[in-house]
């Protein structure tokens, strides 16, 4: 099942809960998706919340953190997913991303990373 979106206007980030089924297309294409509402409505920061089934491999992951370096640009984006066993991957992903130019964070706790996106500059 193609991930669903749900949409949030926070304090000087968007939010977004994406639920649905995982694969490398689909991850592109919502952080495809992502990219561009943060574009559309001039917001340079992201809480994203995944609850996905399914993992992608290791070598998804890679490429995935090559993509979102390019995708996210110009974009702090946190990263939570809801399934704690994908967090190994996920800080495989972000720095693989991190390390092309990316501006992303994965996390396990809602409240840092708000703190964290909260840290960064509003005209960052």
């Amino acid at each position: 099942m193609r991930p669903q979106i749900e949409t949030q206007v926070c304090d000087g980030y968007l939010l977004f809960h994406v639920t649905g089924s995982d694969s490398l297309e689909y991850s592109t294409e919502y952080f495809s998706s992502i990219a561009q509402e943060c574009k559309q409505k001039d917001y340079k920061k992201a809480l994203v919340i995944e609850e996905l089934e399914g993992q992608l491999s290791t070598v998804d992951m890679f490429e995935l953190g090559k993509r979102l370096s390019k995708i996210m640009s110009g974009i702090w984006v946190a990263f939570i997913d809801l399934v704690p066993e994908h967090h190994q991957e996920n800080r495989f992903a972000e720095n693989v991303a991190v390390n092309r130019g990316g501006t992303a964070r994965v996390f396990q706790d809602r409240s840092e990373a708000e703190n964290w996106l909260n840290g960064i500059a509003n005209d960052a």
